[in-house]
């Protein structure tokens, strides 16, 4: 039986529309004014919501916040949001805020976090007036101070962030990729916890923002090699029908073998002036993916989760679909809808993001839903999880 949480939150939405070249890297937008205006509470403050959910308000911050917890203390957390504004807690209830110093870089934002399989956690935000590529930087203190930051990767949007959190060859590798522009993607990787990178891989066939990167174990052709495949899924095609391209490397991000192309997401939404959006809120059909590192049954599955109007068309309201992959991502499952409202078409769901469980492999997946909602100002942030490889 699937069972459905959800956490009520009141979302303040900065829309900057902007008509563009659909096919073309589209940089964030942002005024200084506007940052200069949000408030930062000296305190934290928890809600206890009727059905006993605690809601503990962090502040008013811009958009896109990225979470990691530390694999080695469960009660250790790490939160970046846009454009520098970091929140952290070592006992999974009180929260301290901090603002790291990235020197002279001009920030841009699209932070994403992780920690590696020794505790140390990374931080990696994307900077250049024009945007030139990605700094990450480490703390080894769950974000209270950290080193220096490095230039990890070169690139012109959205940025992603991985670490291998196994004890095999290539543990304690982090790994990055970043959209190039004009069809390209890089890919990077650091071996000495990130205080120096190399730039290992250029895809072709990323010209949609969305270009992910995941660690999983290499299970077949009777191997069992923890942190064996690195995967990256690049976004291609359309804005409107995007192509999902697959890639698999065995040797720590060195080299990588393509393994399937594949046509899963369309429209999320309506499209208006070149931007998928729900009910006038910028949103988009990104490749999510993650694999399964337990030593479950479903040890090496990677698992794929997309947002897309269901049916598909513009102007339809999306649903939260999984796929899963047993061949490294050479074919594919049949679409699993994670949503449960009775009638899909009533309400939106869309904005998921997956993770899968390290020791348990129990599959997550949260989104933004408007099914309780009557007004289009709001929504909730629902989350499911699966217990037997993303069927149910």
């Amino acid at each position: 039986m699937k069972k459905t949480i959800y956490i009520l939150i009141i979302i303040v939405v900065f829309l900057f529309l902007q008509k563009t070249n659909a096919q073309e890297y589209d940089p964030p937008v942002y005024t200084d004014s506007l940052l200069q205006t949000i408030y930062k509470p000296s305190t934290t403050i928890v809600v206890t919501d009727d059905q006993g959910f605690d809601n503990i308000f962090l502040g008013t911050d811009l958009a896109e916040p990225h979470l990691s917890e530390n694999p080695n203390s469960a009660l250790q957390y790490f939160t970046a949001i846009n454009i520098n504004n970091t929140h952290y807690t070592d006992d999974g209830l009180y929260w301290q805020s901090s603002q790291p110093e990235f020197g002279n870089y001009y920030m841009r934002g699209d932070p994403l976090t992780a920690h590696d399989g020794n505790g140390n956690l990374y931080y990696m935000n994307m900077y250049g007036s024009n945007v030139q590529g990605a700094l990450v930087m480490r703390s080894t203190d769950n974000g209270a101070t950290w080193a220096d930051p490095e230039i990890a990767i070169s690139g012109v949007d959205k940025c992603w962030m991985a670490v291998d959190q196994t004890d095999g060859p290539y543990a304690n590798y982090i790994y990055a990729t970043m959209t190039a522009g004009r069809g390209n993607g890089n890919f990077a990787r650091s071996k000495d916890e990130g205080a120096t990178w190399q730039q290992t891989y250029t895809f072709s066939t990323q010209s949609v923002p969305g270009m992910m990167v995941a660690v999983g174990p290499d299970v077949l052709n009777g191997n069992d090699i923890s942190g064996g495949c690195v995967y990256v899924v690049t976004n291609s095609g359309s804005a409107t029908a995007s192509t999902y391209t697959f890639y698999c490397s065995q040797d720590g991000g060195g080299s990588f073998s393509q393994k399937s192309s594949q046509n899963f997401a369309g429209y999320v939404g309506s499209f208006i002036n070149g931007r998928h959006s729900v009910e006038n809120m910028r949103t988009r059909p990104y490749p999510f993916i993650t694999a399964d590192n337990s030593s479950g049954d479903y040890r090496g599955r990677l698992y794929l989760v997309y947002a897309s109007n269901s049916p598909a068309g513009n102007g339809n309201k999306p649903d939260i679909f999984c796929r899963y992959s047993d061949d490294q991502g050479e074919s594919w499952s049949s679409a699993v809808r994670i949503n449960d409202d009775s009638n899909t078409q009533n309400n939106h769901q869309w904005m998921p993001a997956i993770w899968c469980d390290l020791q348990s492999g129990r599959l997550y997946v949260k989104w933004q839903d408007t099914r309780r909602c009557q007004t289009s100002d709001s929504a909730d942030v629902y989350a499911s999880y699966s217990d037997d490889g993303g069927l149910t």
